[in-house]
């Protein structure tokens, strides 16, 4: 597939179509056919509305942990669990016929492995298969946001395969951690694969040529999840670079977490990092820290950041609780790793204290 939201409009539509015809074989009058995800799913945030313009479904189920959070800072959001998908289809059940998620059929539900708006959570893996056994009692799909699933499974310590086996469809980015030039790729049994050829050519996806991108893709698949083994490449995966990251990524912040003036102004979400990658929220303003990290720049010739944003809005809990007032994403990936640990500790202490000198 070219992108990530053409394979994920493709995995969505396929599976409402099966749901929709599993409707008429139970000779059962046609209702909306829609999907169930968390709040923070790339399909709600980023793709302006495509489930509705491009596949004319209703707006989906949300499973929410938004109003759960950690009342010692307010940013501490946790990822989808077993507890939030039952409570939110019990809820559905039991709503009367005039509300609008009442007339709603959910074909599939959608989780993210990791969780990436949240700082890379993971839903817990017994959460996973239990969440797997529900919605077969269901006969729903499940399906994988997995645009960072090699991560995940390396936040999970499983196999690549053992993190794909619970899942109907999955998506998997090749440019992010695999470091590919774009393209991703859909995974499911030989009637949906079939079948995803067929809407990729009706999407105008399949394009003269996908070699530079299939050779790119294969590359960077390659160098991270195989044993660079000549007599048998394919025998075993693994996922070892990435948990080198995560290790490092964990060691920093635990060192980080520890100094009295980092402390005062910044917070690592989730204090332990699930993957290789977290938040770190700040109690300054977006003009304070950009003139923080400009001076930790003159100071010891380190950029500890490139972008950061200004925490959602008033009546959030990192605003409220917290008083953070500006995030940004940390990734350790092949570009950083090779730092040693002492290059980020002192970067992010020389900006912690020039921080607290602004402020």
């Amino acid at each position: 597939m070219p992108s990530g939201v053409m394979a994920q409009n493709i995995a969505l539509l396929i599976h409402s179509k099966q749901k929709q015809q599993q409707q008429q074989q139970d000779l059962k009058s046609q209702q909306d056919v829609t999907f169930a995800c968390h709040h923070t799913s790339h399909l709600l945030l980023h793709e302006h509305d495509a489930f509705t313009h491009l596949l004319q479904m209703k707006k989906p189920l949300i499973i929410s942990t938004a109003n759960e959070y950690d009342k010692t800072n307010g940013i501490h959001v946790p990822p989808a669990r077993l507890e939030d998908v039952m409570h939110t289809f019990e809820s559905l059940e039991q709503q009367g016929e005039d509300n609008d998620d009442a007339t709603k059929v959910i074909s599939t539900l959608i989780l993210e492995l990791p969780h990436r708006e949240i700082g890379g959570k993971c839903t817990p893996w017994d959460d996973v298969l239990q969440i797997k056994q529900f919605l077969k009692d269901q006969n729903i799909a499940f399906h994988c946001d997995g645009a960072r699933l090699v991560e995940a499974a390396a936040g999970y310590g499983l196999s690549l395969p053992e993190v794909a086996q619970p899942f109907d469809s999955i998506y998997i980015s090749f440019y992010k951690g695999l470091d590919s030039i774009a393209g991703a790729m859909l995974l499911g049994n030989k009637d949906f694969c079939d079948e995803a050829r067929i809407w990729l050519r009706r999407f105008g996806g399949n394009l003269y040529t996908l070699l530079p991108y299939a050779v790119s893709s294969w590359d960077g698949y390659r160098k991270h999840t195989l044993v660079d083994d000549d007599d048998d490449m394919t025998s075993t995966t693994k996922i070892v670079s990435f948990q080198e990251k995560q290790r490092k990524l964990t060691r920093i912040v635990q060192q980080l977490s520890s100094d009295a003036v980092v402390k005062k102004c910044i917070a690592f979400d989730p204090p332990t990092p699930e993957t290789n990658m977290l938040h770190v929220y700040l109690k300054a303003s977006k003009e304070h820290c950009e003139k923080a990290r400009d001076e930790t720049m003159i100071q010891t010739n380190i950029r500890v950041f490139h972008r950061i944003r200004e925490v959602f809005s008033k009546g959030h809990p990192a605003c409220d609780i917290g008083n953070f007032q500006c995030y940004l994403e940390l990734t350790m990936g092949d570009g950083n790793v090779g730092l040693e640990d002492d290059v980020f500790l002192e970067g992010w202490k020389t900006f912690a204290s020039c921080l607290s000198k602004l402020e």
